[in-house]
């Protein structure tokens, strides 16, 4: 097992942040991620799993404890079934490749999602219409205490967008199974075309520009209109502060373009306060937050407020409702022959 002391954090995570830990523990087997987890609970020393690292935002504070890793779970293969089985470790893009040459479809929609397997089935990641719930078939995962878990058929565990019961369990997913679909020569080709063309929109979306975590805030699907877009009519669409910048292609988007992550999160504080005094919708994040943030910050980050019925921010809510319904028709009809 890999382990490496002191290392910077920010190695590990797509917005390029985060302080030192005391441990850094990169577990190439399950039987190394179960021994880890024993001899991290053993010691009783704090810790943090860590996927992919593009869904977080992790503290330049140093972290007095433990980060154990999914980077070197990388192993990936056929399984019975028309099935793949990965380490959590893999990359979408691995997973997209593995599947074509075993001669497989169903997966092309992963191409170019960020992160890690392990991290996209936890969070249950949605993307192109398709959804991580859809194609999991099983899934393993070791608890902090090095209990082994197994879960078959795990639909019911999968509530809705990142919202799933890996998410609240603490567990560490180690190795998922997926089960897709035999495909023929011109599905496959099909297939390829398909992953290119999700990779191509995702780099005209600027998601590549700079380093980022993706969507910051959840949408609050009781509102009706993406927090994209409520970010965008409220004004936040090229806010800055100090280093972070909101995304010019999408308002939804934080680029870190040498920012601290106390520079990121104060943005994003700016970003939810502009949409609660504009719409009365107060975000939710959907980035999650690791290591250690001083108290007024860990105060604000769960601070919670009741969606506002004053009769300007009704007013707005139906307009901007008009406006996405608007502009998903023009949409719509700009794709048609």
């Amino acid at each position: 097992m890999s382990t490496t002391q002191l290392q910077a954090l920010s190695e590990l995570s797509y917005f390029g942040c985060g302080g030192t830990a005391l441990g850094i523990h990169q577990p190439s087997t399950f039987a190394e991620l179960q021994a880890c987890c024993v001899e991290l609970e053993r010691a009783a020393t704090p810790v943090f799993f860590l996927g992919g690292g593009s869904n977080s935002l992790i503290s330049d504070e140093p972290y007095q404890g433990h980060v154990v890793t999914a980077a070197a779970l990388t192993h990936i293969s056929a399984a019975p079934g028309h099935g793949l089985r990965c380490g959590a470790g893999v990359s979408p893009d691995q997973v997209v490749a593995a599947a074509l040459q075993h001669g497989l479809k169903g997966a092309a929609w992963l191409s170019g999602l960020p992160g890690q397997l392990g991290g996209a089935v936890r969070m249950n990641a949605r993307c192109y219409g398709a959804e991580m719930a859809q194609i999991v078939h099983s899934v393993s995962t070791v608890a902090r205490s090095g209990q082994v878990k197994e879960y078959a058929q795990p639909q019911s565990l999968f509530y809705g967008y990142k919202d799933t019961y890996f998410m609240q369990a603490g567990e560490f997913i180690g190795q998922v199974c997926l089960q897709l679909a035999p495909a023929a020569p011109a599905e496959l080709s099909q297939e390829a075309e398909l992953g290119q063309g999700y990779r191509q929109d995702r780099a005209a979306k600027g998601q590549y520009i700079w380093p980022t975590c993706g969507c910051v805030f959840k949408n609050n699907y009781s509102v009706g209109v993406p927090s994209g877009m409520l970010l965008e009519l409220a004004g936040a669409k090229g806010c800055s502060h100090g280093g972070a910048h909101v995304s010019e292609h999408h308002s939804n988007f934080i680029y870190n373009q040498h920012a601290t992550a106390v520079d990121i999160l104060e943005l994003s504080f700016q970003m939810r306060a502009m949409v609660y005094g504009y719409f009365g919708v107060w975000l939710e994040y959907e980035m999650e937050f690791l290591g250690t943030f001083a108290p007024q910050y860990a105060a604000a980050i769960v601070e919670q407020r009741a969606l506002s019925e004053a009769a300007p921010h009704v007013e707005r809510r139906r307009a901007a409702r008009q406006h996405f319904a608007e502009k998903k028709k023009a949409a719509a009809l700009s794709r048609q022959p």
